[in-house]
């Protein structure tokens, strides 16, 4: 509890409810690099418990090409015109408790359409491409049963490789039903080990220990470098409009910084909404906060400019 309490970390610019959660979260992370997976995964799911209030609406479980996908539904939308397809993060290791439960719930009810969160299979039980095939067959199932909509794909930290690889293996077609890529806090290059990632470690609740450990219990190191051609390759499809939240101090900021430019140079349609003084997926993990709240209503103001 020490750790938690006293500031090693903290800016002025952060409320205190960010800083808390922050906080615990960095002492979560940090205790991680020495415990099993398992370990980790039970802290998310008591401190999903502890800060996730209850969602608004419930969260119903339908079977999607032999996988479940969590499916959020406003009232009165039986016939949807539009989906949100969710593509969540967690190194490829969790799953995200009941955070993610309640950020797809926070999506459904500021957008009035419904959210769908893809539970594909997680490392190390499942290794590459698992992940990967079981994000393609669900998205191409939804597709299937929702002939009549058109997708908002929204993915944040590994989740928004998962989101950007699947896309590629989407039909034309398929690409045109797309109507926005939302990417948070993307972990666009997992095989970037180098020094460059290590300079806001203080200030970010990860850890390159973490990324290293996560990506190894997914990628054989071998077929690491399979992810970076996978987002470089991305440019090779026409694109719909891309909205890139993130945070200037997380560890990944650099990384993020550069693609930024490469769908620049691309000329591909790019919004970008950086901010400072806060951490990786602040606005999924702290969504409740002052901060949370406002990077919630910029991605409200994207997709729905959009409609």
């Amino acid at each position: 509890m020490f750790v938690i309490l006293k500031k090693p970390y903290t800016f002025a610019h952060r409320s205190w409810y960010i800083e808390i959660t922050f906080r615990a979260a960095k002492l979560i992370t940090t205790m991680a690099e020495k415990k099993p997976i398992n370990w980790l995964r039970e802290q998310e799911l008591f401190f999903s418990h502890l800060f996730m209030k209850k969602s608004l609406e419930p969260v119903i479980q339908i079977n999607v090409a032999g996988h479940i996908v969590k499916l959020i539904k406003p009232p009165n939308k039986e016939r949807p015109n539009r989906m949100i397809i969710y593509f969540h993060g967690g190194g490829f290791i969790l799953n995200g408790g009941h955070f993610y439960n309640r950020f797809s719930n926070e999506l459904t009810q500021y957008c009035s359409i419904p959210t769908a969160l893809l539970d594909y299979s997680l490392a190390p039980e499942h290794v590459y491409p698992k992940a990967h095939h079981d994000c393609v067959a669900m998205t191409k199932g939804l597709f299937a049963l929702y002939p009549q909509c058109q997708f908002h794909f929204i993915g944040d930290s590994a989740g928004a490789a998962l989101l950007l690889a699947t896309y590629q293996q989407l039909t034309t077609p398929e690409q045109q039903r797309i109507l926005s890529f939302t990417l948070l806090s993307p972990w666009v290059d997992p095989s970037n080990q180098t020094p460059l990632i290590q300079d806001n470690e203080a200030y970010d609740c990860l850890t390159h220990h973490n990324l290293k450990a996560w990506l190894d219990a997914y990628y054989p190191k071998p077929k690491q470098i399979e992810l970076t051609k996978q987002i470089q390759n991305i440019i090779q499809h026409p694109l719909p409009p891309i909205f890139i939240q993130y945070a200037g101090c997380e560890i990944m900021a650099q990384q993020i910084d550069m693609f930024v430019s490469f769908l620049d140079d691309h000329k591909v349609s790019v919004t970008v909404d950086k901010a400072a003084h806060l951490f990786h997926n602040f606005q999924i993990i702290s969504m409740h906060t002052y901060e949370g709240k406002q990077a919630i209503k910029k991605i409200v103001r994207f997709l729905t400019d959009l409609q």
